[in-house]
């Protein structure tokens, strides 16, 4: 899955987690949830962080390489418990909640994810970049627009 379509699946999540939930910061939820959403690929040098983040990436692509480790569940699960340990629930709950989105739509792909680091893959039928991820894009853009103009939310 591009950058841009995990970013504006979890764009369309957080607008909803935002608008249905109080939280005390809205828009910084919104923007850690998007960010959230990107950091799994901080494990490729040629994904939309990664290249912002070169040479850590290729660090990180080294020893842990794309789809692995960083691709579980265990990464959210420590965000979600951070952020309850130290009582600042909402931003465990922010990058958590972006994680695991980025993690869903990547379940999406071909390349699938492990979501227990070992395990079985969970695969799905979208070519990353493809046809199919450009007709998800689009229905995903459509649907944001809806929210924002004629559902009238606002964060």
């Amino acid at each position: 899955m591009l950058g841009i379509t995990h970013l504006l699946f979890a764009a369309i999540l957080a607008f909803l987690l935002v608008n249905i939930f109080s939280f005390s910061h809205p828009i910084l939820f919104f923007l850690l949830f998007c960010f959230a959403a990107l950091l799994p690929d901080i494990d490729h040098p040629g994904s939309m962080l990664g290249r912002r983040l070169w040479p850590l990436s290729s660090v990180i692509s080294f020893f842990f390489g794309h789809r692995g480790f960083l691709h579980s569940i265990f990464v959210p699960l420590a965000f979600f418990l951070l952020g309850w340990y130290f009582h600042a629930f909402w931003i465990g709950l922010a990058l958590a909640g972006g994680y695991i989105a980025h993690l869903v739509t990547d379940m999406l792909t071909l390349s699938g994810v492990k979501p227990y680091w070992i395990g079985p893959r969970i695969r799905g039928f979208m070519r990353t970049g493809g046809f199919l991820e450009a007709v998800f894009f689009f229905l995903l853009l459509v649907f944001f627009v809806w929210l924002v103009v004629f559902k009238n939310t606002l964060i």
